[in-house]
């Protein structure tokens, strides 16, 4: 499987074929504010181990890559809204 938990993405082949959930895509959400590898522990803290939807970071790219179906990925990005914040010092 191409995620386990919040680890960084080793390879990245596009669409994926999911038995239990029909067809899963992945998408990559860029943060602004927050660390993507904070931001995929507190999702792995919320979504449970392993995290359903899986999710991983890119630290390259400050990024979340979600694997999910849409419905999955919309609720996950509304998560990550949530804790995309600027944060004043």
């Amino acid at each position: 499987m191409l995620f386990a938990g919040c680890t960084t993405i080793v390879h990245q082949d596009g669409s994926h074929r999911n038995s239990a959930a029909g067809e899963a895509t992945v998408e990559m959400i860029t943060l602004e504010y927050a660390s993507a590898s904070k931001v995929c522990n507190a999702l792995e803290a919320l979504l449970g181990d392993p995290t359903t939807p899986p999710v991983a970071a890119d630290p390259r790219t400050n990024s979340i890559i979600v694997l999910g179906s849409p419905d999955e990925i919309d609720r996950v990005k509304k998560v990550i809204a949530l804790m995309d914040k600027e944060v004043s010092p």
